[in-house]
C-alpha cells in the first residue's frame, strides 16, 4: 500500500517538485505533504 502511493506521488509532478521542495525546504516538510496525501486517499 505504502509502495503505492509513494510511486504514484513520486512519478509525474512530485519527482519534479520533490527535488526542488526538500533542497529550499527541510525534509519535515515533505513527510507533513506526505502525511496528508495519505490521509486523503486513506
Amino acid at each position: 500500500m505504502g509502495g503505492g502511493l509513494v510511486g504514484s506521488q513520486a512519478g509525474p509532478g512530485a519527482g519534479n517538485t520533490r527535488g526542488r521542495r526538500t533542497r529550499r525546504k527541510p525534509p519535515e516538510s515533505f513527510s507533513r505533504m506526505r502525511e496528508k496525501v495519505v490521509r486523503r486517499t486513506g
